[in-house]
C-alpha cells in the first residue's frame, strides 16, 4: 500500500475513533456518569483535533509567485511517492521548494 494512502487511512481511523469517543461521552452523560463522560470526551476531543491538525501540518506554504526561485543541482527521491524531486531556492527569503523532476 502507498505510504500516502496508508497515512490518510490512519488519519481517518483516528478521526473516527475521536468521534466515537465523543458519542460514548454523550451516552455516559445521559446515563448520569458525568465524570466518566468528561474523561472520555477529553480523549475523543484530543484524537479528533489531532486528526484535523495533522492533515494540514505538512503542507508546503510556498508563495504563489515562484518566479524568484532558482533551480539547484540538488535532486532526491521522495520517500512517500517515490518520485524524483528537484530543489528550487529563493535567495531573497531562503525558502526552498520541492518540485517533481521532469
Amino acid at each position: 500500500m502507498n505510504p500516502r494512502t496508508l497515512h490518510g487511512v490512519a488519519r481517518l481511523l483516528l478521526g473516527a475513533l475521536g468521534v466515537s469517543l465523543l458519542a460514548l461521552a454523550l451516552f455516559l452523560v445521559v446515563e448520569s456518569l458525568p465524570i466518566s463522560a468528561a474523561w472520555v470526551a477529553l480523549g475523543g476531543g484530543v484524537l479528533l483535533v489531532a486528526a484535523i491538525y495533522e492533515h494540514g501540518r505538512y503542507q508546503a506554504a510556498i508563495a504563489a509567485d515562484r518566479s524568484q526561485f532558482q533551480r539547484t543541482e540538488e535532486v532526491f527521491t521522495d520517500p512517500t511517492s517515490g518520485q524524483r524531486m528537484r530543489v528550487w531556492f529563493d535567495p531573497a527569503t531562503g525558502q526552498r521548494d520541492y518540485r517533481p523532476e521532469g
